[in-house]
Order: C-alpha cells, then sequence, then structure tokens
C-alpha cells in the first residue's frame, strides 16, 4: 500500500484549528506561545528564517505565533514544537512548579471543514500528550508523521476505526486498543453510521 496524502489543508489531511481565539483562557494560553516559541527559539539561536526553513510555516505565521497573534492551527503547533524540540504540552505550558495535581480540560480544535473535533486532555508541560478526538460518520483524519521513535496508543472510545498503515490494515472496536509507529503515515477512517470517539496517547521516543 502507497503513503497518503499529507497536504494540510486537504480533505483527508483537515488542518485543525481552535473553536475559538477569543476569551480570557485563550488570550493567556497565546501568550504563553508566543514567550515559549519565542524564548526556545533564542536559545537555540535560529532566526526566524531558520526556524521557518526547519518547520515549513512561514516566516508571517511564526512572527504572529510570537506576537500573540493569528489563530495556529493544530498541524502548524505540531511542526513547530518538533522543529524546536519540545512536546506540544511544553510548547503550550508554562514554567511554574509542577503541583501535586492538575486538572486540565484543554479547548476544542476542529478540522477545516468544521467535522473533525480533537481536544487536548493532558496538561500543559507533560511529557506525555492525551487527546480526546471526535471523528464524525465518513470521516478521515490524517495525523502528522511525529519524531522517530513517537508512539501512539488508541483507545477507542465508541464505534469502530479503520487504521490504514502503509503497509496494513486494522479494524479497531470500542473497548480495543491499538499501539502505534506514529513515525509514519497513517489514516484513521470512520466507515460507521454513528460519530467514533476514542482517546490517542501520544509518547516520544527516549
Amino acid at each position: 500500500m502507497t503513503g497518503f496524502p499529507q497536504t494540510e489543508g486537504s480533505t483527508a489531511d483537515p488542518a485543525l484549528a481552535p473553536e475559538s481565539s477569543r476569551g480570557p483562557g485563550r488570550s493567556a494560553m497565546a501568550q504563553k506561545l508566543g514567550e515559549n516559541v519565542r524564548e526556545r527559539r533564542k536559545l537555540r539561536q535560529l532566526s526566524l528564517d531558520q526556524l521557518a526553513l526547519l518547520s515549513g510555516v512561514s516566516r508571517a505565521a511564526l512572527s504572529q505565533m510570537e506576537t500573540c497573534r493569528g489563530n495556529p492551527s493544530l498541524s502548524v503547533l505540531w511542526k513547530v514544537s518538533v522543529s524546536l524540540g519540545m512536546s506540544l504540552g511544553e510548547l503550550l505550558g508554562g514554567g511554574v512548579r509542577e503541583p501535586a495535581a492538575v486538572k486540565c480540560r484543554g479547548p476544542v480544535m476542529r478540522s477545516a471543514d468544521g467535522r473533525v473535533e480533537t481536544r487536548m486532555l493532558s496538561p500543559a508541560g507533560s511529557r506525555v500528550e492525551v487527546l480526546e478526538c471526535r471523528l464524525p460518520s465518513g470521516g478521515i483524519h490524517v495525523p502528522e508523521v511525529r519524531p522517530p521513535g513517537t508512539r501512539e496508543l488508541v483507545v477507542v472510545l465508541d464505534g469502530t476505526i479503520r487504521l490504514r498503515l502503509p503497509d496494513e490494515q486494522h479494524e479497531v472496536d470500542a473497548g480495543e486498543s491499538v499501539w502505534i509507529h506514529a513515525d509514519q503515515v497513517r489514516e484513521y477512517e470512520n466507515s460507521g453510521t454513528a460519530d467514533v470517539r476514542y482517546h490517542d496517547v501520544v509518547v516520544p521516543g527516549r
């Protein structure tokens, strides 16, 4: 089986964008994101042009991110975090002392067509990322190819996911999970008549 298209914004690989860019919570997140990108970029002695070349994200978009403007998609955030050597949680998180317990419920990220939903469940700064996802009937999601050694544990809560990998295919039903090498092209499809809900646990390579 050949690989799947990776063009951001296509129907098979929708760019995920925040549900809303308004409100104090979103404003604080944008400010922390801008600070983290700017500080890590300077720590690695990268110019905006150099980071743009590394990440594949335009210089203008990176500049907007650092100045707390714009509305970056989840796909863009992943590319920037990988280029800066950070997890997505670290990119969005702060440098405060870790408390004994952290309650987290992130904003909903929607696909370009408004159908596929993803929500970050893990706290900012967490090394392991936990995502809650909803895939509607007929929906297809092609996640970002992660850095080498990254794994994903996909736990299906409702419905059935048809998982396609370059050389194999699996049907994963509710109550089942699948452990995936996330440093390859992969496709999740919902061919059923109801929404599929699943948790996606992303574990970076060691």
